[in-house]
């Protein structure tokens, strides 16, 4: 089958999908998800207490355990004994064994009080939920080829902390909205989050920036427009490929 373009979400998604696929380079476009960026007004930050947030699905391969963990550690501190742990998600029967043990764990760690669960939820269901996050992290060693939680966070003002790993840098590259930590470093995550939580004004520097960010480049309008170039291009004989519209 003659195909004129292929799409990536990411650059990261691109350069494995090259070799995988035996593409040519030359017909691989990059451009990013998008999403309706002016549905979510900016959120407040609450500092007293901070909520540490996540949001995916409520899986051990999503990093909710490795947060949990780091949620704990946080709370030794005492500017942060009062921190709340938000999360978000679907789940599968699966997924119920490793959601009883991580309770398990949290109440005998005498934090289980401390801690929502919430399942997956519509969008203004979300929005409200992303309202309620002082910092949003999805702790995916792996990484991922995108990651839409990192765009409705961002669109919200909500600034994130996540592992190198997967595109998660080129996004945070072209939003600005959040810190990285290497991920294979023991206490990375503890270090980057603490550092977030413990000074608002600084979270809502990034927050802000990463806000602006999300509205110029990942705006389902701006995609859209780079996606419809795109087809334009192959419908007048061209090869359609080599676009980079991550904007990063």
């Amino acid at each position: 089958v003659h195909v004129s373009a292929f799409v990536a979400v990411s650059r990261t998604c691109r350069d494995r999908m090259i070799p995988w696929l035996g593409l040519d380079p030359g017909r691989v476009s990059v451009i990013p998800i998008g999403i309706d960026t002016g549905v979510y007004p900016a959120a407040p930050l609450p500092g007293d207490p901070p909520v540490l947030g996540f949001l995916s699905r409520l899986g051990e391969a999503q990093g909710l355990g490795r947060l949990a963990d780091a949620f704990l550690e946080l709370r030794r501190d005492p500017r942060l004994a009062g921190l709340r742990l938000h999360a978000c998600g679907g789940s599968t029967p699966a997924d119920a064994p490793f959601l009883r043990g991580l309770r398990r764990r949290l109440e005998g760690a005498g934090a289980w009080q401390a801690v929502s669960l919430f399942p997956g939820l519509d969008l203004p269901q979300r929005i409200r939920f992303l309202h309620g996050l002082s910092v949003l992290s999805v702790p995916m060693d792996q990484g991922e080829d995108f990651g839409l939680f990192l765009l409705e966070a961002q669109a919200s003002g909500v600034p994130v902390v996540q592992p190198r790993a997967g595109a998660f840098p080129e996004v945070l590259a072209a939003t600005e909205g959040g810190v990285l930590y290497e991920p294979g470093r023991p206490g990375a995550l503890e270090e980057a989050l603490s550092a977030l939580l413990t000074d608002p004004a600084r979270a809502a520097r990034l927050g802000a920036a990463g806000r602006a960010r999300a509205a110029e480049r990942f705006d389902l309008a701006a995609v859209a427009a780079r996606t419809a170039a795109l087809y334009r291009s192959v419908a007048e004989g061209g090869p359609g490929g080599r676009v980079d519209a991550t904007g990063s």
